[in-house]
């Protein structure tokens, strides 16, 4: 061994000795002096005789957990939502057009995850198409197509005339609000198409596509023509239908106002009592509420109760009990029971309410008999179940008793 190699290992041995001992000074000194007068090359290394930076503390890494084995995960659906969200028309109308033509008539005959996603990429569709004309022609002729039925039989057309009903009202559905914000764009061949397939369908699906044709009318000349038609029909088996098309179409009118159209409306509910009962129809609804919400009615007119009825029936319906509260309850209590609205008013109230001060005590007690229509509400609503609870609590804490003639016409207790 070389005398050299031997005085490189000597000085290592002191190096590693002295590692660490920072408070003494001097043998620090002596290593460095010792290493200048043998070796340049040794002068750079780092036997940890100089002060160390301090460490920097490296974030926490979130540990990922494993994916359960049971999930599945949709390459279709997730392509879907991730064009949606992105914006990406194209990509979304392309899959569209490749998937549509494999949309079954009937929903109910699909496999859950099939049906899943038939409702995520028209949900997507119908928002782009409010931007999109492709997307908008897109949906309008899959629709217009699911409309037809698939047999010609009289058996088979009473099975399925409901169904291509609920078609024809999403149309209806769709061009409605695209109309109204004057978007609709309808090539000459969509319309022609539905002139031909209306000969060829029941009357209600029939009267429906009659007044998408008044929606996509653009010149003067066409809208007088498809007015005519629209108003020599009729829809005897679906008086419901009639109305909400007369209606969301403004009873063929411009010139109709929509306080004017509102009572028209509204006359035909006071005629035919069950009617709102059936105009109640999910792909319609939201169009409904916003045309009665535009309009303005004194609380002296004859129709302005039955205005606040019907807007909180819609609401009810769709289970936004906030907005059903806040319209039951402009009508008087005495109204409500004589609607036999009592119940619902009561839900409405109490689902929509945590904090239930005296005043809303009271109007929960005017709508009578609270303790028999608390015991009759189903409880399948937790946020529900819990609100009756806090009501309950209230009525105790403001010192009602609930046997008390007041709050009940029986004696009732909690068990």
């Amino acid at each position: 061994m070389s005398p050299l190699l031997i005085q490189y290992l000597f000085f290592l041995s002191i190096c590693t000795m002295t590692h660490g001992m920072d408070t003494n000074s001097g043998q620090k000194n002596i290593v460095r002096s010792m290493l200048n007068n043998n070796n340049e090359k040794l002068q750079n290394w780092d036997f940890g005789l100089t002060a160390k930076p301090a460490r920097i503390n490296k974030p926490t890494r979130t540990k990922m957990q494993p994916l359960p084995q049971d999930l599945q995960l949709d390459p279709i659906t997730i392509i879907t939502n991730h064009a949606h969200k992105t914006g990406n028309g194209s990509l979304l109308c392309s899959l569209y057009n490749n998937v549509a033509p494999g949309m079954v008539y009937e929903s109910c005959v699909l496999k859950p995850e099939t049906e899943k996603f038939h409702k995520t990429i028209n949900k997507s569709m119908k928002e782009l198409a409010k931007t999109n004309i492709t997307a908008q022609i897109y949906v309008a002729q899959k629709l217009v197509d699911q409309c037809v039925p698939l047999f010609n039989d009289a058996a088979f057309l009473l099975q399925t005339e409901k169904q291509e009903i609920k078609y024809a009202l999403e149309l209806f559905g769709f061009l409605h609000p695209l109309a109204e914000e004057k978007k609709l764009i309808t090539p000459e061949s969509l319309k022609g198409k539905i002139n031909t397939i209306k000969r060829e369908v029941c009357p209600s699906v029939s009267y429906i596509l009659h007044a998408c044709r008044c929606l996509q009318a653009v010149t003067h000349t066409e809208k007088e023509t498809t007015l005519f038609h629209f108003k020599n029909q009729r829809c005897p088996n679906n008086s419901e239908i009639e109305a909400i098309c007369q209606f969301l179409i403004n009873y063929g009118d411009a010139t109709l106002s929509p306080e004017e159209s509102a009572k028209k409306f509204l006359r035909s509910i006071t005629t035919y009592p069950q009617l709102l009962y059936k105009i109640t129809q999910p792909s319609l609804n939201s169009h409904i509420i916003a045309k009665l919400r535009n309009v303005q009615l004194n609380a002296n007119d004859p129709l302005f109760p039955l205005l606040n009825y019907v807007l909180a029936e819609f609401y009810f319906h769709d289970k936004d009990y906030h907005n059903a509260h806040t319209y039951y309850s402009k009508n008087s209590a005495g109204y409500l029971c004589h609607k036999k609205l009592s119940l619902k008013a009561l839900i409405a109230c109490i689902a929509s309410t945590e904090n239930f001060s005296l005043e809303t005590i009271s109007y929960l007690l005017s709508l009578r008999n609270i303790c028999h229509k608390l015991i009759k509400i189903k409880q399948s609503n937790p946020k529900l179940s819990y609100n009756i609870g806090l009501f309950v609590r209230a009525l105790f804490n403001n010192n009602y008793c609930l046997g008390s003639p007041y709050v009940c016409s029986k004696k009732w207790t909690l068990e």
